[in-house]
């Protein structure tokens, strides 16, 4: 009897109606589960969130709160455009502009859409810079 009641039976997910990658930690001993590591790799499997929390709720439950990063703006590219959060992170990536974002930026130096992968962090000083800017104003707006 003991020995399926420290198993993970219940997954609890809230926040995010999709999750990839959290069915592997049901059955799971909950003993043997590190909620940073689960944290991590959740972040991993999903490039859209921007936070994950994970709790483990004895003696057989996982609870994962799920923060979706919200887009910002988005970045015009030579062949598409990304939409990107507020941390620079790209969550989505079209050759059409089909987003709904206010605030397009265009870089002095040619981007291409294959250079770049959904969940990547943009490293371009100067992106960081716009979007670092577009948070603030956002932030004084509301």
């Amino acid at each position: 009897m003991t020995y399926f009641l420290f198993r993970i039976a219940h997954i609890n997910v809230s926040g995010s109606k999709q999750l990839s990658g959290i069915d592997k930690y049901s059955s799971n001993y909950i003993f043997l589960l590190k909620p940073i590591e689960v944290e991590k790799e959740i972040l991993q499997q999903n490039p859209t969130l921007e936070k994950v929390v994970v709790e483990l709720i004895y003696p057989n439950t996982l609870s994962i709160l799920a923060i979706e990063a919200r887009p910002i703006a988005k970045i015009v590219l030579e062949d598409g455009y990304m939409a990107i959060s507020s941390e620079g992170k790209i969550l989505a990536k079209q050759r059409d502009d089909m987003f709904t974002l206010p605030i397009g930026i265009n870089y002095y130096q040619p981007l291409y859409f294959r250079s770049f992968a959904v969940g990547d962090v943009i490293d371009i000083n100067e992106m960081i810079d716009v979007v670092f800017f577009i948070e603030e104003q956002i932030g004084r707006a509301s």
